[in-house]
């Protein structure tokens, strides 16, 4: 298991000081999600009780705007919340894993004397099922322990339950429905373009009909015909295909740019 929590840091330095949407972590979350950095490490256990030298984490989009990529930036000290801290580590591109925003960069959580405060409902847990467990077997134990933790803190848990959801439920649940519409739309919408093409195709032949007889006429064979007709429809689906998905490639970044930045676009990817 791991938790995090979004966060805005003051980030200072040379130039001056500026806010930054950052993240905390514990030292187990990417170790829980399988997540491996490009440069340095993540978060080591022991870390989260540390005072001074706190230990980041750089996204790869902070590294490459503010650190210009350098690959010596582990170890470089920086000056958070006017505390002293240290860069460790530099996560994948492909890692994206916003806490209702988007976060620059991931900071060890202190969770020091944590354990004592029965009411600190401000880290979002994490975790990943052991092979051959259901989410329906851990949806009962937790509730077990929601029970056991009432009865034993009735003053701070009575009333207290918690509940096992899925990542992808947690990311789209509430939008499922409108989605599965979507897509419902974008497949008839390509039906409709479909059968647009081929109709195209088939007005386009009407011509082709005295040269097709004369072919015919001269010797040719229905098969050869047939398949030389399949071949430029081919080649015609390959370029349409070709030049939809080029669009597609440079269009959506874009649209993503327009999207408001406490929206999760993708989850991370998930090794082991």
């Amino acid at each position: 298991m791991g938790g995090y929590a979004g966060s805005s840091v003051t980030l200072s330095g040379k130039n001056g000081a500026e806010q930054i949407q950052a993240a905390v972590a514990t030292t187990d979350f990417f170790e829980t999600l399988g997540v491996r950095p490009i440069l340095g490490r993540t978060f080591k256990a022991g870390e989260d009780a540390l005072l001074k030298n706190i230990p980041v984490v750089l996204t790869y989009g902070a590294w490459q705007r503010r650190f210009g990529g350098d690959a010596s930036v582990i170890g470089q000290a920086l000056v958070i919340d006017g505390e002293l801290a240290s860069v460790v580590g530099v996560l994948p591109r492909d890692f994206v894993f916003a806490p209702g925003r988007s976060a620059d960069l991931w900071i060890s959580a202190r969770l020091d004397g944590f354990s004592l405060r029965r009411n600190g409902y401000w880290l979002h847990p994490v975790a990943r099922l052991k092979p051959g467990v259901s989410l329906q077997q851990a949806q009962a134990e937790i509730q077990t322990l929601s029970s056991r933790l009432a009865m034993q803190y009735p003053d701070s848990n009575a009333g207290v339950s918690s509940e096992a959801v899925s990542l992808r439920r947690q990311i789209v649940g509430q939008v499922q429905p409108v989605l599965v519409v979507l897509m419902a739309a974008i497949g008839f919408v390509l039906l409709i373009t479909c059968a647009n093409v081929a109709g195209l195709l088939l007005a386009r032949s009407l011509p082709r009909k005295k040269e097709i007889s004369i072919r015919l006429a001269l010797g040719a064979r229905s098969n050869r015909i047939a398949r030389q007709l399949l071949t430029e429809s081919i080649l015609l689906a390959l370029i349409g295909g070709g030049a939809a998905s080029l669009l597609a490639y440079w269009a959506v970044p874009g649209i993503i740019s327009l999207l408001p930045q406490d929206i999760v676009l993708s989850t991370p990817q998930v090794q082991g």
